[in-house]
């Protein structure tokens, strides 16, 4: 008799918790972020040893911009972590990245990416919700703000080498690298990139392909071809050279910066 209370109690119990995360996901999809926590929450007071309602907390509280709080209920998924599904596994691992961020953790940032990317290589799951070119570019991104920009040369390339199916993707990612390898030096590669990048990017965002691959001919001292690039961003857009004067001014040569002038009956000079 005894046991048979203890398992209907039980029922009764994982009911109630079903029940709160249902009530939690129609509150989120009709905005009500602050119902959504106080449903999730009760779930979690009726059984705090599944990993799940934590993760959808944080995401709620992330939502919300309650960073702090958000990155408290990950700590708690984490140490659930073994009973935690892969993809739910990898959302915590992505939010973190994210939360930390914003909280400006570097380091937290950093590793929770990285965890999120060695378990996406390591699954034998089909199906995620992010692409692993998208991880492999934040850590690029990453790096890049880091000042390490051979390191995020690599991760870049690693997300390029991966399969894109999204041109506005590729041309993104190729004119990452390609900024980075003009700023090493590397004016080959980054005329490669921006190549690519041109005829991968929709039109209206082609000038500032052609405007970067411009740049990166000068370097190389080809600057018939270079000026034919400008001539190409303006025909894409009229303003384009106005949009990178201020490039010019500090990164291109002032006798080139003069003969532009001429060739294109445009005034560089600052007002």
């Amino acid at each position: 008799m005894v046991q048979t209370k203890l398992k209907y109690a039980y029922s009764e119990n994982q009911d109630l918790f079903g029940s709160f995360l249902n009530e939690s996901s129609v509150k989120m999809v009709h905005q009500d972020y602050f119902g959504a926590i106080e449903a999730v929450t009760k779930a979690i007071n009726l059984n705090n040893k599944y990993p799940i309602p934590f993760i959808r907390r944080a995401e709620i509280r992330y939502k919300i911009k309650d960073y702090k709080n958000a990155n408290d209920d990950l700590r708690e998924a984490f140490k659930l972590k073994k009973n935690c599904p892969e993809n739910y596994l990898f959302r915590a691992y992505f939010l973190a990245y994210s939360i930390n961020k914003n909280l400006e953790n570097s380091k937290d940032s950093f590793i929770n990416l990285e965890k999120a990317i060695n378990l996406r290589n390591s699954s034998k799951a089909k199906i995620w919700p992010i692409e692993i070119y998208f991880l492999y570019e934040k850590k690029g991104d990453f790096l890049k703000e880091s000042g390490k920009y051979d390191h995020a040369i690599f991760e870049y390339s690693k997300a390029i080498g991966s399969y894109i199916s999204d041109p506005i993707a590729n041309a993104r990612l190729h004119s990452k690298r390609g900024w980075l390898n003009y700023h090493e030096s590397n004016y080959a590669y980054a005329i490669n990139d921006f190549s690519i990048a041109i005829k991968k990017a929709k039109q209206i965002d082609k000038y500032h392909y052609f405007m970067a691959r411009g740049f990166s001919l000068i370097k190389i001292n080809n600057i018939e071809a270079a000026f034919d690039d400008f001539k190409n961003a303006l025909e894409c857009n009229q303003l384009a050279i106005e949009f990178y004067k201020d490039f010019f001014l500090n990164f291109v040569e002032r006798e080139i910066c003069n003969l532009l002038q001429v060739y294109f009956e445009i005034r560089l000079k600052n007002d």
